[in-house]
Formats: structure tokens, sequence, C-alpha cells
């Protein structure tokens, strides 16, 4: 704003950049999730982004909203944005792994309606408790509900691949010798 650009422009820019750093975090935890294993990562990134939720809550809870500094805000939504993007990226590769080959296109839009339809909800009730307890205790709540789930992820499972059949041999063909002049 201190250069004449509207409030329009500064929260366009805002978003615009939220959403490449966590196109940034969707690319990163792919590679990480290739090099660390796809469990591991997205527990680490839900680990981090509790990390960094308590952080903020922590500041909210003593100085109040308006007065965390604005770095430390910035930063603690940079860092949430790129963990968030970890996580998001690299959890797509569990639901395809859970996938059945011959439905994987059907089953795999039900992972991310789901997925969407829980983000939404998520949204709606953190506005919920942020409006009735403040935003504090809305991101306290966030932090403690993104560590129930990396309890879990042990208990996701890939498809189990069948194992090949076969068939039971009833003759077996035995060669004949071979006779000399025949």
């Amino acid at each position: 704003k201190a250069i004449g650009a509207r409030r329009r422009d500064v929260l366009t820019q805002f978003l615009l950049e939220a959403v490449m750093i966590s196109l940034a975090g969707c690319l990163l935890g792919g590679f990480i999730a290739d090099y660390f294993g796809i469990k591991r990562t997205v527990a680490a990134a839900f680990a981090l982004t509790a990390l960094v939720t308590f952080g903020l809550a922590t500041q909210i809870s003593r100085v109040g909203l308006t007065a965390v500094a604005p770095d430390f805000f910035f930063g603690s939504l940079i860092a949430h944005g790129l963990f968030f993007g970890v996580a998001y990226g690299s959890r797509n590769a569990i639901f395809m792994g859970m996938t059945n080959p011959a439905v994987a296109a059907t089953q795999f839009t039900a992972f991310m309606g789901m997925t969407n339809l829980a983000i939404s909800m998520g949204n709606y009730w953190q506005g919920l408790v942020a409006g009735r307890m403040g935003y504090a205790a809305a991101l306290y709540l966030d932090a403690a509900i993104a560590l129930l789930v990396i309890g879990l992820i042990p208990f996701l499972r890939a498809r189990e691949v069948p194992a090949q059949r076969q068939l039971p041999v009833l003759v077996q063909a035995v060669p004949s010798p071979v006779v000399a002049g025949e």
C-alpha cells in the first residue's frame, strides 16, 4: 500500500503468492516422498504444519491478532503454505496406491471429492470456532487435529495385488526316449 497499490491489488498479489508457495510445496512433496517414502513425508508435513500453526496460535494468544509482528505472521503463512503443499502433493500418491487399477479414475475422483468436502467443512468449522472462541483457539484445535491425522497414516493400506493363479497341472508330458534308427 505504501507505493500506491489498492487493497484489492495487495490481496490479489498475496493470493497469487500463496498459490505459488503451495504449488512449490506440492512439487517438493513429490520429490521428498520419492526419497523418504510417501507416508513419512505426509506425516512430517502434517507435523510441520501443526508446529507452525501452534506457533502462530501462541503468538496470537500472547499479544493479540493485530499485534503479531508482520514478519512472524507472514513467515508463518508462507511456511504453512509450503508444508501444506508438501502434504497435499504427496498424500495423493497414497490415494493412488489404494485404488483398483480397473476403476482407478472413479476411485481417485471420489477420494479427491471427499478431500475437497473435508477441506470445505474444515474451513467452515474454523470460521465458527474463530468467531466464537477466537483465532488462537481455532488454530490450536487445527494443530491438534493435524497431529491426530498423523496417527491414522499407518493404517492406510495399499491395494492388495492378487497373487497369480496357477492352474493345476493335471497331466504331465513325459518325453519319450529317442532310439537310434527310428
